[in-house]
């Protein structure tokens, strides 16, 4: 899983962005295992079930298997979980980790939106060279608050992992399935 958050990160580095955290925006309190989440359950019984065909996503699902444990997120809700790590230089960066009926996705947040009301948290902007660097400070409290939003309305570049699952495919599929029969009358 490491080496797919370089690669998603080198990636993320090239597009001219990053958002840190000069404080971690989540206490160790309020996170938990990856593995008690229905994101991480999803992963783990669909690896166990031998549905993932792809060669790299196969890779991809053991090395999540094989850190599961020891990976704790914040749970925002069921679809949307929060990675903090903690990088070389002390700052946190944050991966949100989403789900829908096909894909599970990493993503690096690339900008903060205008419309989010940043004015509890202080922003210093820097530049690395190759890329910009958004740092953010303020109490833990207001860290965690611009995080949350962040992770839902902020702009984010993503590793879409797709996995089959036809008991949760089947409800959309008839779904549509009644919309075209509807639309062909």
């Amino acid at each position: 899983m490491k080496r797919f958050f370089i690669g998603l990160s080198s990636i993320f580095i090239l597009s001219g962005c990053i958002v840190e955290f000069k404080a971690p925006p989540f206490l160790e309190s309020e996170l938990i295992s990856i593995n008690a989440t229905e994101i991480g359950k999803d992963i783990i019984r669909i690896g166990q079930a031998g549905t993932i065909r792809n060669e790299i996503l196969q890779k991809w699902y053991q090395s999540f298997r094989d850190f599961g444990d020891k990976k704790v997120v914040f749970k925002v809700n069921e679809e949307l979980l929060i990675v903090q790590e903690k990088e070389k230089n002390g700052n946190v960066t944050l991966t949100v980790i989403m789900k829908n009926l096909s894909h599970v996705m990493a993503c690096q947040i690339l900008e903060v939106p205008e419309e989010i009301d940043d004015s509890s948290v202080s922003q210093n902007k820097r530049d690395e060279g190759m890329y910009k660097v958004q740092e953010y400070a303020g109490s833990q409290e207001e860290l965690r608050k611009f995080a949350i939003q962040l992770s839902k309305t902020a702009t984010k570049f993503c590793a879409a992992f797709p996995y089959i699952e036809s008991d949760r495919l089947e409800p959309w599929d008839k779904f549509m399935r009644e919309i075209k029969q509807h639309l062909s009358h």
